[in-house]
């Protein structure tokens, strides 16, 4: 059976390519989902989080950010939108990830709610295995950087 828009679970999740604070090295901050996350467990990630009811996507991004990793970001601009569709033993379920640019308070966080994170150089982009919904963003970012 072909599912419907109307069994297509949505979910609006907003993401933070957190940069770090002015005066520092130009690292962006990254997360490893919890190991025990019920889709694409270990992979890496921009942090963030869904959008609550009524809550607007920057409003996520500070709330995940302080929930997750105890660091307290100022949010810039977006600068990415992806649309990814992946399949559950629920049914499909259709992700909007709004990507938008941060910038970190300080670069001193803690791990709360994921299984990993760590600031990397621009270079290093490519060094990690992404949640499929962030791969996208990350080539944009990658050539928004002039990273080759």
């Amino acid at each position: 059976m072909t599912p419907t828009t109307n069994t297509v679970k949505k979910i609006l999740a907003a993401a933070g390519i957190i940069q770090s604070p002015l005066g520092s090295e130009s690292r962006l901050l990254l997360a490893c989902r919890n190991l025990d996350a019920s889709h694409e467990a270990g992979k890496w990630e921009f942090p963030g989080g869904k959008v609550e009811p009524l809550e607007h996507p920057e409003a996520t991004l500070v709330r995940e950010i302080k929930e997750e990793l105890d660091l307290e970001i100022s949010v810039e601009r977006i600068f990415d939108v992806a649309s990814h569709v992946f399949e559950t033993s629920n049914g499909p379920v259709h992700i909007i990830l709004l990507c938008y640019l941060c910038r970190a308070r300080s670069e001193s966080f803690k791990m709360l709610d994921v299984s990993d994170a760590r600031w990397v150089r621009p270079s290093e982009l490519n060094q990690f295995d992404y949640a499929t919904a962030d791969i996208g963003t990350v080539a944009k970012l990658r050539e928004f950087l002039g990273v080759k």
